[in-house]
């Protein structure tokens, strides 16, 4: 949850904080001589500073190096100028950086440093080959007592997560010169106690807001590809299915006189493709959640469907007729004489006076009768 405190709440949670780092320098060693270190601080060295002056508070020896300390992720972070807190429990303990995002984060460490000594620190190395990259300064200033901020672009087109508790830096000890007369004292207070003093809203990512208008800018274009891309499923699918059915009622028409057969190869052609694309237009658009639309492409699917099968079941008794007659002609052939007498017809020549006068005899039958008294 966002924090956003009001001026009174800020002001005593900055007395305390002073309050607790004044208790912290007091135990600082006063010189180098009672410091009794030289050079960078070993683990031993580290473990003695701890216990006698707390350089690190509060101290797990499991985060101890041979030559330095692992900082580990505190309870406060920010992203896009927002502090949020962090919970040790599941669902809360967690950060999570966008895309080419900048985090700052609070460490779960106090550090308390003497005026001869400096400390040295970076991001984990293995944090850096997850893509986090560290922008801040890579020097605690002797005198400094408090927390650390570590702000961390994430170069990753992806997001990273961290979890609260988990080694983020590594930090190293180096003591220095003499403390003389005219050795810079580290202020107390310092100026930035609180996470607020370090102002995060200033430090947002130019990047990342470039980022995500490119991502906003191509999600809305792939909707406006996955809607043509619709649009054209939806036009192959209607287009084909038109061409089926009017492909097979032209079929049906034109042969209706020859007793349409089962086997129409063009027709089942014609209909088949025209099912398999429907088909694949509507199995590639039924991803894409409209599911009005994969309706109407199940129902013109599902029509075509019916269309064949009523096809088939109507053209079945016909073509059981046809092939009931072809057995028929069969047996009539099979059945047929082999020296059956064959009618040769006349060739169709010229008629002659006699075939006239004959055929008007046999067509007329009074001619035939002799009139009274004509003799025969």
């Amino acid at each position: 949850m966002e924090r956003t405190p009001g001026s009174q709440d800020r002001k005593l949670r900055r007395d305390r904080e002073i309050d607790r780092l004044r208790e912290l320098r007091g135990r600082q060693p006063k010189s180098l001589q009672e410091f009794g270190f030289q050079g960078v601080l070993l683990s031993d060295a580290i473990e003695d500073c701890v216990s006698s002056f707390g350089l690190i508070t509060p101290f797990n020896k499991e985060n101890l190096k041979s030559a330095s300390y692992k900082l580990t992720i505190g309870d406060e972070y920010s992203i896009d100028g927002k502090i949020i807190p962090l919970v040790d429990e599941a669902g809360r303990n967690r950060i999570t950086i966008p895309p080419f995002a900048v985090a700052i984060i609070k460490t779960l460490e106090t550090v308390n440093m003497p005026r001869f000594l400096i400390g040295r620190w970076n991001i984990q190395v293995s944090k850096a080959y997850e893509g986090l990259v560290w922008v801040g300064g890579p020097q605690v200033d002797p005198g400094y007592v408090g927390y650390l901020f570590c702000p961390i672009y994430n170069l990753r087109d992806r997001p990273v997560e961290l979890t609260m508790g988990k080694a983020i830096a590594v930090i190293d000890f180096v003591t220095t010169t003499p403390v003389g007369a005219r050795s810079k004292t580290y202020p107390f207070p310092p100026d930035r106690v609180l996470f607020e003093d370090y102002e995060p809203q200033t430090l947002i990512s130019g990047i990342a807001k470039t980022y995500e208008e490119v991502r906003r800018n191509n999600e809305s274009t792939g909707r406006h590809l996955e809607q043509l891309a619709a649009k054209i499923d939806n036009f192959v699918l209607i287009t084909f299915t038109i061409i089926a059915v009017l492909f097979a009622a032209v079929t049906i028409f034109v042969t209706r006189a020859e007793q349409v057969s089962l086997w129409n190869p063009a027709l089942f052609l014609v209909s088949l493709t025209a099912i398999f694309i429907s088909v694949s237009a509507w199995m590639r658009s039924d991803f894409r959640g409209r599911s009005f639309r994969n309706l109407v492409q199940a129902l013109v699917v599902l029509f075509l469907l019916f269309a064949t099968a009523y096809h088939i079941w109507s053209t079945t008794p016909v073509q059981q007729q046809i092939n009931d007659l072809r057995r028929d002609v069969d047996l009539l052939k099979k059945e047929k004489p082999p020296n059956s007498p064959v009618v040769v017809l006349p060739n169709a020549a010229e008629p002659t006076s006699t075939d006239l006068k004959t055929a008007g005899q046999k067509t007329n039958p009074a001619a035939a009768v002799p009139k009274t008294g004509e003799k025969k």
